[in-house]
């Protein structure tokens, strides 16, 4: 978990907690928080080419920060996808 807040290129607001995944050539920001209380369902790009990010259209099913996601090698019949493991009780799930 990130401990010091994550603010490069124009994201739009500081991230606490996010899940980096390495993607292709970049890297995917996963959840996190923007302060103590609000966490976040969102997904990230990083852009390096303009150093900025670009939010992703799918969204994480519930909002959650300091957890772990990383990419599964992809199927002919998807893309990509991202597990996630609950830190709490270990289980992982497909987001």
């Amino acid at each position: 978990m990130s401990v010091l807040p994550l603010s490069g290129g124009s994201l739009p607001h500081r991230v606490f907690g996010a899940s980096a995944v390495p993607f292709g050539e970049t890297f995917l920001l996963v959840g996190g928080r923007t302060d103590l209380t609000t966490k976040l369902d969102t997904i990230y790009q990083y852009e390096p080419d303009g150093d900025n990010w670009r939010l992703l259209p799918a969204k994480l099913r519930e909002a959650r920060e300091g957890s772990t996601a990383f990419q599964v090698r992809p199927s002919p019949l998807i893309t990509y996808q991202l597990i996630h493991r609950n830190s709490t009780t270990g289980e992982k799930e497909q987001l």
